[in-house]
C-alpha cells in the first residue's frame, strides 16, 4: 500500500475524556509502515494524531497550526534531517512542548553531545504498551 499523503490527520473517537482528546501528538517518521501503525495504536488510545512522512512537512505543518501539540514523537534516523534536530526545532517554536526520540541505535551514544535533549526515548523495537506507557509518563511529567 502506498501512502500518498504527506500528513495524515487522525481524530480521536469520543472516549469521553476531553483531556486525552484534545492531546494533539505529532509523529514524524519516514518510514511509512511504522508511522501509520503508530498513528493506528494511539487513535485507539484516544489520542488526536498527525503524522508526518518528513521532518519539514511537520515543521511547515507547526508553523501553520494554531494549536501547538502538546507532544512530539520522532524516529532519529530519517532522510532529512534527523530526530534530535527536529525536537530543537521544534523546541525553538514551542518550548513547552514534549518530544520522545525512538531509535534502533543506543540511547546514551545519540544522546551524548546533545544540547537540547527529549523527555523521553524508545529503543525499537518496541510494542503497543510500551510506547502507550512512555507517552502517558511523559504527558504527566
Amino acid at each position: 500500500m502506498e501512502i500518498e499523503q504527506q500528513t495524515a490527520v487522525l481524530s480521536a473517537p469520543d472516549i469521553g475524556s476531553k483531556d486525552i482528546e484534545d492531546t494533539s501528538i505529532y509523529i514524524v517518521d519516514d518510514q511509512s509502515e511504522i508511522g501509520v501503525t503508530i498513528a493506528v495504536i494511539l487513535r485507539r488510545e484516544g489520542f488526536n494524531v498527525k503524522w508526518h512522512i518528513d521532518p519539514e512537512s511537520a515543521l511547515n505543518y507547526l508553523s501553520t497550526e494554531p494549536e501547538a501539540p502538546i507532544l512530539l514523537l520522532t524516529d532519529y534516523m530519517m532522510d532529512a534531517m534527523d530526530g534530535l534536530e527536529l525536537i530543537a526545532r521544534f523546541k525553538q517554536a514551542r518550548p513547552n512542548m514534549k518530544a520522545i526520540l525512538f531509535s534502533g541505535y543506543d540511547c546514551e551514544a545519540l544522546l551524548e553531545d546533545c544540547t537540547i535533549m527529549p523527555d523521553a526515548f524508545i529503543t525499537k523495537p518496541f510494542d503497543a504498551l510500551t510506547l502507550v506507557s512512555k507517552i502517558r509518563s511523559v504527558l504527566a511529567q
